[in-house]
């Protein structure tokens, strides 16, 4: 039994050694130890081995990616080997440690000021707060790196990193505020105000002075312009704009300072003379430039109502010389012919609306005139107008026209003519009117008087002297040539016959008129 057992083994052996798989005999007699277990235990160790091997070599590939994993994690938060950024080896540094090799490299900013008078003043950013940042930037430039390309740097060199950073700035702005307004230029004592172009009287007409700039400040205008210039980074700044400073309000080229230079030539050119008799005014440069007003700077222009004022108060000194002045008329007479009358109590009337529009017009345009004011019914019979009572004391005859219409007529008496009995010519006008009056004459020493006439109406023109009936004298005694030897003592006589009628026409204030052909 053993030798067969024996040769089974052998032959499974041999099997075994020639390739043969046998291992299932000695199962099929119910046998498991048997000469197969010294190899399966050598299988086993083998076996062991190599799971080692694989164990170890997984724990170093897990030790690699676990420091791959952690230099890659710490490469988020710093940057690169050989990373240079503004030229300055950020590698391994933090953005904030970076940035604080940038700002350390700044220099402190500064900004010239200069105005437009050509004063400067320096501000210095540490005054205000002032500071330099590239976190940002920095934070960004990091945020794009790839963390995993710190493994060129273990197996080589690795390659070069070059990055610029973007350096915003800030400041306080309340503090620039203050420390501009401590400037000398802020100050109100070192400004001047600007002046307004105006008009000034030159050697020969009047003339445009120029505005001044000046260089008062508006002060939150030009602080404006300075934080401008620093929110640029700029390390100068102009300040001469027009918003930054107090403006003129009239400037030489305004259309409003042009015409008013235009229209005080124009009023200065004007030269009205005025002649009359016994008197002669020249209204000229000289005397207009007193109309004028001048303001703070010295500059003349026009108010209207104080020319207004000047214009009438000349006016009405015209007036008064016109109407001071001895009478003078020309007449036109009846039957034909033209006389001159001197003397009167009828004033010559000045047209004063008349007079006053003509004089403005004419001074607005500059006129250079010679003329006699503007009087009233100036074109009817020379002033004296249509309704009057003409008396030719060569002719001795009476005419009366009312609106221009001949309606009486009569040949009068008139006085003697002697110095003290001579019926005065001139231009009159009736004063009054009266009926049953006694005319006297000069009072004697013994209480009588040289004559006494009562007449039935009294129309008196020139004090004692008028028109009235002469019921002492013929009818056929008028006329001719009485008046030379039997005439009056100074008043018109006139036919009872016609007196009534011409009593009921004439009215007080009536213009007489009494001249020697």
């Amino acid at each position: 039994m053993s030798e067969e057992i024996n040769k089974a083994t052998n032959i499974n052996m041999n099997n075994a050694e020639a390739g043969a798989v046998a291992v299932s005999a000695p199962a099929a007699y119910g046998n498991t130890a048997g000469a197969v277990m010294p190899e399966t235990k050598k299988s086993r160790k083998k076996m062991g081995t190599a799971k080692k091997v694989l164990i170890i070599i997984l724990i170093i590939i897990g030790a690699l990616a676990a420091g791959f994993l952690v230099i890659g994690t710490q490469f988020r938060s710093v940057f690169l080997t050989n990373t240079y950024i503004d030229g300055i080896n950020a590698g391994r540094l933090t953005p904030e440690e970076v940035n604080k090799l940038i700002v350390a490299e700044q220099e402190e900013y500064t900004l010239d000021i200069t105005f437009r008078d050509g004063s400067t003043a320096t501000i210095n950013g540490s005054d205000f707060g002032y500071t330099y940042d590239a976190t940002t930037s920095l934070r960004d430039i990091l945020a794009d790196q790839v963390p995993a390309h710190f493994i060129y740097h273990i197996i080589g060199e690795g390659p070069r990193y070059d990055f610029e950073s973007t350096i915003t700035t800030s400041y306080d702005a309340e503090l620039l505020d203050a420390l501009c307004r401590t400037l000398p230029q802020f100050q109100e004592e070192n400004m001047t105000d600007p002046t307004n172009a105006y008009v000034a009287k030159g050697e020969t007409e009047f003339v445009i002075v120029p505005e001044t700039e000046g260089n008062k400040l508006k002060a939150d205008e030009a602080i404006e312009a300075i934080k401008d210039a620093i929110d640029l980074s700029q390390n100068e700044v102009v300040i001469n704009s027009q918003e930054c400073y107090e403006e003129p309000s009239v400037r030489s080229d305004d259309e409003t300072v042009i015409e008013e230079a235009a229209h005080l030539n124009s009023y200065l050119a004007a030269s009205i003379t005025y002649v009359f008799s016994g008197y002669t005014v020249v209204l000229d440069r000289t005397r207009l430039i007193n109309w004028l007003k001048q303001d703070e700077n010295g500059g003349y222009y026009k108010d209207a109502d104080f020319w207004e004022e000047n214009l009438l108060s000349f006016i009405n000194e015209i007036e008064t010389a016109f109407n001071s002045e001895p009478n003078t008329w020309e007449f036109d007479i009846t039957g034909g012919g033209t006389v001159t009358i001197q003397g009167g109590t009828l004033a010559k009337s000045i047209d004063l609306q008349a007079e006053h529009d003509q004089l403005a017009l004419e001074l607005e345009t500059g006129t250079v005139t010679e003329r006699t004011p503007l009087r009233k019914d100036i074109t009817i019979n020379h002033g004296i107008g249509n309704t009057y009572v003409e008396i030719d004391i060569t002719r001795q005859h009476l005419w009366a026209y009312d609106q221009g219409a001949l309606i009486a007529e009569t040949d009068i008496v008139t006085g003697i003519p002697t110095e003290d009995r001579r019926t005065p010519e001139g231009v009159y006008f009736v004063n009054y009117k009266a009926e049953n009056v006694t005319l006297r004459g000069t009072r004697l020493p013994d209480g009588t008087y040289d004559y006494e006439s009562p007449v039935r109406y009294w129309m008196p023109f020139n004090g004692d002297i008028g028109m009235h009936d002469a019921d002492w004298r013929n009818e056929g005694d008028f006329g001719g040539e009485i008046y030379t030897f039997a005439g009056s003592h100074g008043c018109v006589n006139l036919p009872v016959s016609f007196t009534a009628g011409f009593y009921a026409w004439i009215q007080p204030g009536t213009i007489v008129v009494v001249y020697s052909s």
